[in-house]
């Protein structure tokens, strides 16, 4: 328990620095989803889960990896998002056409959360059985803490999570 309280308070204080060092602030228009945002997330992971200097080497490639065969596929969420709030702050509320841009907006989700559960099962392939069983440990208390759910913002998807989903 104390070393659940020590990471997550880590992970806190990480999460706290980053966004306060953001051009951005606290709101929209932070983008989550460049590689100074996976740094941050590996540096942690780094603390809480004592990796090696290999370790952290394989993992910064595997974020690398994911952020640039991901960049097009938030990039167009983001933009199917912003089509849509487009669409109802217009008025135009043809339920056909809203309920089109939903079906989108969830198709590519189920793709980001396929591409993330590969970041995922990549990550737990490089740590040791008894890392593994405390980088699942502080993902279930991530996933327990509705103010750390995400870990991005606003309840977002957590490790490699989708920016541009708002938290939904």
């Amino acid at each position: 328990m104390r070393f659940t309280t020590t990471v997550l308070s880590l992970l806190c204080l990480a999460l706290a620095g980053n966004l306060a060092a953001q051009p951005g602030g606290f709101g929209r228009g932070f983008d989550h989803s460049g590689p100074r945002d996976g740094a941050m997330r590996l540096q942690v992971l780094a603390i809480a889960l004592d990796l090696t200097d290999d370790q952290i080497a394989r993992a910064q490639d595997l974020f690398s990896e994911f952020h640039a065969s991901n960049a097009g596929s938030m990039q167009q969420r983001h933009q199917q998002h912003q089509e849509l709030r487009n669409s109802l702050d217009s008025g135009n509320t043809d339920p056909c056409a809203i309920g089109q841009q939903l079906l989108q907006i969830h198709q590519a989700g189920e793709a980001a959360k396929s591409a993330r559960e590969g970041l995922r099962g990549s990550l737990a392939a490089i740590l040791t059985p008894e890392q593994e069983a405390k980088f699942d440990a502080l993902e279930a208390a991530r996933q327990s803490m509705p103010g750390l759910r995400g870990m991005r913002h606003r309840g977002g998807r957590g490790l490699g999570g989708d920016p541009t989903d708002g938290g939904k």
